[in-house]
């Protein structure tokens, strides 16, 4: 795409920095975690470094190159009915109706009451292993989800609308509705609390960050001042108080002392490691629990991409499928088939472990076939960001979102496809922003003037 770096007056969509940005930093987070996974303090076992590496650099490229080929066009305009005050409005509403079902869900029991609620969330902040080990037995034990828990879930692509779109389209909202946002977004973070669970808060914090870029994508610019350093302060803020309830987590969750070893691999932290060597016990703690999150799932790539492929029916790549497939067709028909089932031989376990979203994607599609699924989303990435910095189509943002979680994860899990709640989000959404979406070809741009006839 040829360098098109315009004064404050040009469009976001017509600035090189602005548009490949978002390429940028996951091309640049995703080497991190390979790095961290290679030169960090834990030694996971690798049967073929080369095998892995050079996949992983593939799957990299795949990603830049399907970004690429939708960066250089021009953002999509908006035919649907729906503006985004309105879609703001109609999922506030639904999702203040849900707070209750939608915590009933998370918890996996119906609260006792208010205090019950209110004891949850206290505990929840002084000793968060407790309520997580209270709320994993409550899903264990209970059989079926009830018709209130099946209707935030059928609800949930329109529930997920509200964080994006208010947003995004914050200045064009009144007062009142600024007000009962915030109080939601304040109870439903409080509800992620109250089950003792990173994940509600990470993913927050992952796209409020990213989302208050893409509602003033000129901080890109790298001129740090005004709305730029605000941006920083406050994402640098909730990043330092995420880590701090992510350390109380995972030294709760094992029995107060901090993990530094894996029994099911037989591997220890490795103490003298350049990254740790120098830190204190806490320190420790929060560094062994960050780079094993980031880390082990490229530890079980490698012990898959030494498998051979077994088709698990299009389902293996989701939990949720996976489940649904299972109920008609019998136990373990497609979850034996799957690549995180067939290495637990090796002691990366599929429920305790992550895999990361190659791994589960491969179940489906083999590992040849990942490349091109990166290259779908790295396609689909670039496309709704360039609908994002134009504002049109209000379906947009809350795709991006969806994006950004699924980008993050990928050294993890099949974070969004994976998961009932999300799956349904992505599939909605997705296909109403297709439907609603005007496509336009890129004119030739002029010589020197930077801007598209």
């Amino acid at each position: 795409m040829p360098d098109r770096i315009l004064s404050s007056a040009g469009e976001p969509w017509l600035d090189r920095r602005i548009v490949m940005f978002p390429l940028w930093f996951f091309q640049a987070y995703l080497a991190f975690t390979v790095f961290l996974f290679a030169f960090g303090p834990w030694p996971w076992p690798v049967p073929d470094p080369l095998l892995l590496y050079v996949f992983l650099l593939l799957a990299q490229w795949a990603l830049w190159l399907g970004y690429k080929t939708a960066a250089g066009g021009r953002p999509g305009g908006y035919r649907g009915r729906w503006t985004a005050v309105r879609l703001i409005k109609v999922s506030l509403a639904l999702n203040i109706a849900c707070i209750i079902p939608n915590f009933i869900l998370r918890m996996g029991r119906r609260p006792a009451g208010l205090s019950d609620i209110l004891i949850s969330v206290y505990t929840g902040l002084v000793n968060p292993a407790a309520n997580y080990a209270a709320r994993s037995q409550a899903l264990a034990e209970s059989a079926k989800r009830g018709a209130i828990e099946y209707a935030v879930l059928f609800l949930y692509p329109a529930l997920w609308l509200l964080v994006p779109l208010a947003i995004v389209y914050w200045n064009r909202l009144k007062l009142g509705h600024r007000i009962l946002i915030i109080a939601f977004i304040i109870v439903d973070l409080l509800s992620w609390v109250a089950i003792g669970t990173n994940k509600g808060i990470a993913d927050f914090i992952m796209i409020f960050s990213w989302l208050l870029v893409a509602a003033n994508p000129r901080v890109l610019r790298l001129d740090f001042r005004g709305r730029a350093l605000k941006v920083l302060a406050v994402s640098l803020m909730m990043i330092v108080l995420f880590l701090g309830f992510f350390a109380a987590g995972q030294k709760g969750r094992a029995g107060g002392e901090i993990p530094t070893s894996d029994a099911a691999l037989a591997i220890r932290l490795d103490k003298e490691n350049w990254l740790v060597r120098r830190l204190s016990p806490k320190g420790t703690g929060i560094v062994a629990g960050a780079t094993s999150y980031l880390g082990q799932g490229y530890c079980a790539l490698s012990l898959a991409l030494k498998e051979p492929f077994r088709w698990s029916y299009g389902a293996g790549n989701s939990f949720f499928l996976t489940n649904l497939v299972e109920r008609f067709a019998g136990k373990d028909v497609v979850s034996n088939r799957t690549y995180p089932a067939r290495i637990e031989k090796s002691g990366m376990m599929r429920y305790s472990h992550w895999h990361t979203f190659y791994t589960w994607m491969a179940s489906d599609v083999s590992f040849p076939g990942v490349l091109v699924v990166m290259f779908l989303v790295g396609r689909l990435f670039a496309l709704t960001w360039l609908d994002v910095l134009r504002k049109d189509n209000p379906f947009a943002p809350a795709l991006f979102a969806l994006m950004i979680i699924m980008l993050f994860y990928i050294p993890a899990n099949n974070q969004v496809l994976g998961y009932v709640g999300m799956a349904n989000a992505f599939w909605v959404i997705g296909i109403i922003w297709a439907l609603t979406r005007k496509y336009y070809y890129l004119a030739p741009v002029s010589a020197g003037s930077g801007r598209h006839e």
